[in-house]
């Protein structure tokens, strides 16, 4: 079930790159945490446009997450105080898997591993 998922982390950060604004579609800028997405090394990843860390840290301290600057000017966020591990996904719940061990394990991509792997979502 694990195949091809390298590009997984990108191609979310591209859905939400392009959500819309319209607020009449049922998926939108407005109803989906966009900035509880945050890479897994609990870093705010860079964008096109400078501003996009310190506005997605702002939104995320604005929920009362401490967001802190590493060396390097890095705007990160401690997976220990703030991480969502959930043993398994409302999505593998819905499909009757109950104990969450079917894709159990950490590959070095999704979760823990990937360059851009969710949490808080």
């Amino acid at each position: 079930r694990k195949k091809n998922t390298a590009q997984r982390p990108r191609q979310v950060g591209i859905c939400l790159k392009h959500l819309p604004d319209d607020t009449s579609m049922r998926f939108h800028h407005d109803n989906v945490p966009w900035q509880r997405v945050i890479n897994a090394k609990g870093v705010i990843s860079p964008r096109s446009q400078p501003s996009g860390p310190r506005n997605q840290a702002a939104e995320l301290q604005a929920e009362g997450v401490i967001v802190t600057t590493g060396a390097l000017g890095e705007l990160m966020v401690d997976f220990g105080a703030f991480g969502w591990f959930p043993r398994a996904l409302p999505s593998d719940e819905d499909d009757g898997d109950e104990n969450g061990d079917e894709e159990s394990g950490d590959d070095g991509d999704e979760g823990s591993g990937g360059d851009d792997g969710m949490s808080g979502t």
